[in-house]
């Protein structure tokens, strides 16, 4: 029997090997992961909204729930990758859940005018508490920007809270025009980036809240800050967006 010849090579000297050959070392993005089903229906989407143009955009009211912790952790993962690879494969990405553990989550929606009325939601979210939101900070930010809720265009994600009956109801009765959203793309929604502000903000002044009450009041007093920039930037991204989920053909994209 011919005897197996074991080689013990250091870390250090793998890493190096692998710098020589053009690899860097690179975080894994965190994004939620993409079936062949997932990644056909926002190849479709981005298709069928490829024509749209800057004004198209501005009529979309974006919304999103989000979760800011107390504590901050980055939970970094790397990957080596080729420098001249540009595009993200599925070894680039930690999928991720949509929510978990504790903390202040929140709700908001944001304009081309700017960010709307947002809501801390202490309770679990069902579809009556998310009616509730629709009838007053939705309405309360339609109002106050004075849109017409003939032209506006109200976007959310498949959540079940999101698509129940009672939900769809509501946005019925309030006349409002629903976007047609692919399942597994916050990449698509600007909003995200604009919750990545906030934490950012966040994580400028503490990296430790001493209690829910207290990062509540933080986040309160970054949403009243003035950002129609920020939010007109975000938004202006979409073409962007629509053409790189088409150059994935659905996957990944660099947003």
């Amino acid at each position: 029997m011919e005897s197996i010849l074991t080689i013990h090579v250091s870390r250090d000297t793998i890493a190096r090997v692998l710098k020589e050959a053009g690899f860097v070392a690179r975080i894994k993005i965190k994004k939620p992961s993409l079936n062949d089903r997932q990644k056909k229906a926002r190849l479709a989407w981005a298709r069928d909204h490829s024509k749209w143009t800057s004004d198209d955009w501005k009529k979309v009211i974006w919304s999103d729930e989000s979760k800011f912790q107390l504590l901050k952790s980055d939970g970094k993962e790397y990957v080596w990758v080729n420098q001249s690879q540009r595009s993200i494969s599925d070894e680039m990405v930690t999928p991720t859940k949509k929510f978990g553990g504790g903390s202040v989550m929140v709700w908001s929606c944001m304009t081309w005018k700017g960010i709307g009325f947002s809501c801390k939601i202490d309770e679990t979210m069902d579809g009556q508490l998310y009616t509730e939101i629709l009838r007053k900070e939705l309405s309360d930010t339609i109002e106050y920007y004075k849109f017409n809720k003939n032209e506006i265009i109200f976007q959310h994600d498949n959540d079940p809270k999101h698509t129940s009956k009672i939900s769809k109801e509501t946005l019925k009765d309030l006349k409002l025009k629903v976007m047609e959203w692919p399942s597994q793309s916050p990449d698509l929604n600007p909003i995200e980036h604009f919750w990545d502000h906030v934490s950012r903000q966040l994580k400028s002044k503490h990296s430790l809240f001493a209690t829910k009450n207290q990062l509540w009041e933080e986040i309160q007093e970054i949403l009243k800050l003035e950002n129609e920039n920020l939010c007109k930037k975000l938004i202006s991204t979409m073409p962007e967006r629509v053409i790189d989920v088409i150059k994935a053909k659905g996957g990944y994209t660099r947003w």
